[in-house]
C-alpha cells in the first residue's frame, strides 16, 4: 500500500508539473492569439478609414457629375437653339443670294420706252451713259437693300 501511495503521489506531482507546463503553453498561445487579434483590429481600422475616404470621394464625384450633367443639358439646349438659328440664317442667306442673283441677272436687261427688252453689252463703250447710270443706281439700291437685310455685299464684285 505504501508503494501504491508513493506511486500515486509521484503521479500527482508529475500531473501537477504537466498541468503547469500545459498552463504556460496555453498562456503563450493565448498571448500570440491576442497579438494576432490586435493586428487584425489595426488592419480593420485602416480599412474602415480607407472606406470612409473612398465614400467621401465618391460622394464628391457624384455631386460634381450631377452638376456637370446639368451643365451638359444646358449646353445641349443652347446648342440646339443655336443650330435652329443657324438653319434660319442659312435659309435667309440663301433666299437673299437667290434674290441677288435674280436682280443681277435682271440688271443686264434694260427696258426701252417701247417695252421690249434689249440686251446691253458689258464691253467698253457699248453702254450709253444714261443707261449705265440707271444700272448703277439699281445696283446701289439692291446693295443697300441686301445690307439692310443683313446679307453680305454680293454685288460689289459686279461691274
Amino acid at each position: 500500500m505504501k508503494r501504491i501511495e508513493l506511486d500515486t503521489k509521484q503521479k500527482e506531482q508529475l500531473a501537477e508539473g504537466l498541468h503547469l507546463i500545459d498552463f504556460e503553453q496555453l498562456k503563450i498561445e493565448n498571448q500570440s492569439l491576442n497579438e494576432k487579434i490586435e493586428e487584425r483590429n489595426e488592419e480593420l481600422l485602416k480599412l474602415r478609414k480607407k472606406t470612409t475616404t473612398t465614400v467621401q470621394k465618391l460622394q464628391f464625384l457624384e455631386k460634381e457629375n450631377t452638376s456637370l450633367a446639368v451643365n451638359l443639358s444646358d449646353l445641349n439646349d443652347v446648342l440646339s437653339e443655336q443650330r435652329d438659328k443657324l438653319g434660319k440664317v442659312k435659309a435667309q442667306r440663301d433666299g437673299l443670294r437667290l434674290k441677288g442673283r435674280k436682280i443681277k441677272e435682271g440688271s443686264t436687261f434694260i427696258t426701252t420706252d417701247s417695252g421690249s427688252d434689249k440686251r446691253v453689252g458689258r464691253g467698253r463703250g457699248s453702254q450709253p451713259n444714261a443707261e449705265h447710270a440707271t444700272t448703277n443706281l439699281k445696283k446701289v439700291a439692291l446693295t443697300d437693300e441686301l445690307a439692310a437685310a443683313g446679307a453680305p455685299n454680293l454685288l460689289r464684285s459686279m461691274p
